[in-house]
């Protein structure tokens, strides 16, 4: 086994992956991740995890010609009501070329409370989890590599996930999914740090 596939297995090993989704659990999803990312080629290319939530709005990426290094900030919009949802994401993150790269909102833009997740210098995501419904994305909860822990955000219920990568060498460096007026699902890219 290269060094690729002991990243990729280190990092499948660690997760722990939505309930309610089968073809994304266990081995079927480290499989998935090395097939991904040995198709790149590189030790240094982002692996896509997920999404979870419901299948309405429209495709979320990242679109970017230059690949993520890491996220500089995270701001949450979400609904603390029994039935809410995300209402909306956005992120910047910074390119390999050292640049500030903005990216939505998706979903609602003015809707819902805001929250702001600001990443310090050797700071990075290292734990996502939260619960989705049908309809889409009901609670999100983040984990920085110092141990702080931001949310809940939005209203815990529905089906539960999360995913850790506190003891692996990999990092969350960007998302994607789908929206409309609230966020209907959310994925993740992984990468090496570095």
């Amino acid at each position: 086994m290269n060094l690729l596939h002991r990243e990729v297995s280190t990092v499948a090993s660690g997760l722990a992956l939505p309930l309610g989704r089968p073809a994304r659990t266990g081995t079927a999803a480290a499989s998935s991740m090395m097939q991904a990312t040995a198709s790149h080629g590189s030790s240094n290319a982002a692996v896509k995890v997920g999404p979870w939530g419901g299948h309405g709005g429209r495709p979320r990426d990242m679109n970017s010609r230059v690949p993520a290094d890491h996220l500089e900030s995270i701001t949450v919009r979400s609904l603390l009501l029994p039935g809410g949802h995300i209402c909306g994401l956005s992120f910047v993150y910074v390119d390999r070329k050292g640049q500030s790269i903005p990216v939505g909102p998706w979903g609602a833009s003015k809707a819902g409370t805001v929250d702001t997740i600001a990443f310090g210098e050797d700071e990075y995501l290292a734990e996502v989890s939260g619960t989705s419904d049908g309809f889409g994305v009901t609670s999100l909860t983040f984990g920085t590599s110092s141990g702080a822990e931001y949310g809940p955000y939005g209203f815990p219920l529905g089906t539960p996930f999360s995913l850790s990568l506190q003891h692996s060498n990999s990092h969350v460096i960007g998302f994607f999914g789908r929206s409309d007026e609230v966020l209907n699902a959310l994925g993740l890219y992984l990468a090496p740090r570095t």
